[in-house]
């Protein structure tokens, strides 16, 4: 299934097997699609272009750099800015993923695209993820486990 992501910030699900892509200039400066691919165990986000300025796989979770700052700073300028979780997606990733008992996401840096890839990985076995819950709690439905 391909998902693609509108501008601003709209999503759209299609099971063709047919990509769909969205053109958001403005968010790179290379003149492609962002493209969202969602597999059975596995979720795949190709943004084009490489990593601006000094970011990198190490410090993409920690830094922050604007493509376009001219463009930040007018947005931030409106009551309720379009922009104003901006540098927070990766965290509530994270966050997330980490709640749900996932590995983190893997970052890829291919020759013109940045790659974010979000598999179905437990960090523990079911036996385990198991026997973690029933320490806190009584009891387990089928549902739960």
């Amino acid at each position: 299934m391909r998902v693609r992501a509108g501008c601003p910030g709209t999503v759209r699900v299609s099971p063709s097997a047919r990509p769909f892509r969205s053109r958001c200039s403005w968010i790179s400066p290379v003149s492609d699609d962002i493209l969202i691919s969602i597999f059975d165990n596995r979720v795949e986000v190709r943004s084009p272009g490489r990593l601006p300025g000094h970011m990198t796989t190490e410090n993409i979770l920690t830094d922050r750099f604007a493509r376009n700052p001219s463009i930040v700073r007018l947005l931030d300028k409106y009551p309720d800015p379009p922009n104003k979780d901006i540098g927070e997606g990766l965290d509530t990733v994270m966050s997330a993923m980490k709640a749900a008992k996932l590995k983190g996401p893997q970052f890829v840096v291919e020759d013109n695209a940045f790659v974010v890839i979000l598999a179905h990985t437990p960090l523990a076995r079911p036996e385990e993820l198991i026997l973690e819950y029933l320490r806190n709690n009584a009891e387990i439905s089928n549902k739960i486990a």
